[in-house]
């Protein structure tokens, strides 16, 4: 074999060990801006879902409103208040409000709770699993 022959098949085979060393490297960047970008999507779908909740926590506080009970309604009213937040006295009168709402005997008023109750909890968890 002549030389040049030698020197053809050194220089393919360098060429093939760049492209696939290159190859890999963008397979790298790539596979980190997809991981960047699948955080992000999850980040923004998270906040919606955040938001849809607590829009739908509301809804259901707002269907307990009750004309005769004063303090349920300043109970209700102050947890609709996103710039007047529970202090964890309030916040255990509010949720021992509604555990003797969903024991009572209004069927609409003991469901609304019941599912109040549980959405509550449900974003109590999902709280305590970001902060970790």
């Amino acid at each position: 074999m002549e030389i040049q022959t030698y020197v053809s098949t050194a220089i393919a085979g360098v060429s093939l060990v760049y492209a696939y060393i290159n190859g890999r490297r963008n397979n790298r960047r790539e596979e980190e801006l997809d991981t960047r970008e699948l955080r992000a999507s999850i980040s923004e779908l998270q906040a919606r879902v955040d938001m849809i909740w607590n829009i739908m926590e509301k809804s259901l506080a707002i269907r307990l409103h009750h004309p005769n009970s004063p303090k349920r309604d300043a109970l209700i009213e102050k947890f609709l208040n996103d710039d007047d937040p529970f202090t964890a006295e309030e916040w255990n009168e509010f949720r021992g409000l509604l555990d003797a709402i969903q024991n009572s005997n209004e069927p609409k008023d003991k469901h609304v709770a019941g599912l109040l109750i549980s959405m509550l909890e449900e974003r109590n968890k999902r709280t305590k699993g970001q902060s970790t």
